[in-house]
């Protein structure tokens, strides 16, 4: 194929996906980026690892977990319903090329995909800032005991000790927030949690 042939080609795009009108917005996203909606193949494990440049699109928001394996000419964009450091991180250390937003407009997404596949990884301001270890603002950084604690209610530790409770009530305050679920996803955002 000659440079000026391969200018023509259009990469595949898998997108799993429950959602028929999703994939079909997205695809129409992707039209104009030299990026072309696919059906999965039967063999979608083979397909994964073939030679030519290809890109699978997953998730309804909570598969960020589960990325198949895949050979080095396929890009992996996973979809995932919260975006905050800890998803990136994990996502992009088990193979994810890139994340968007599962809720995000369809040219957003497809934003990301066309960065993936050219090696760029598109990020939030604030999440490019957390994993590059930015430290929260002084008046939100807590004791290594208080992230201890943060960081055993987020492996899913109950508190029993009325101590304790006070101790997470006052974090609760500092981090400007009504309870656990929010401290725990405020604490994940400004990277004081994994």
């Amino acid at each position: 194929m000659t440079q000026a042939d391969s200018s023509d080609a259009t990469t595949p795009v898998v997108v799993l996906h429950p959602s028929a009108s999703f994939r079909r917005g997205l695809g129409d996203a992707l039209r104009d980026r030299s990026l072309t909606l696919t059906a999965a193949p039967p063999d979608l494990p083979i397909w994964l690892n073939g030679d030519s440049r290809r890109v699978l699109v997953i998730g309804d928001g909570t598969e960020a977990n589960m990325i198949p394996r895949c050979g080095d000419s396929t890009t992996v964009v996973v979809l995932v319903g919260d975006l905050d450091a800890g998803t990136y991180r994990r996502a992009l250390a088990i193979g994810a090329h890139g994340l968007a937003n599962v809720d995000a407009d369809p040219e957003t997404i497809a934003t990301v995909v066309q960065a993936s596949v050219t090696g760029e990884i598109v990020l939030p301001v604030e999440i490019a800032r957390r994993l590059a270890g930015r430290p929260p603002p002084s008046d939100l950084v807590l004791s290594p005991e208080e992230r201890g604690l943060l960081q055993r209610l987020s492996d899913g530790a109950t508190v029993v000790e009325r101590s304790v409770r006070r101790r997470l009530q006052n974090i609760y305050i500092r981090l400007g927030v009504p309870g656990r679920a929010a401290a725990l996803k405020r604490a994940s955002q400004l990277g004081l949690v994994e």
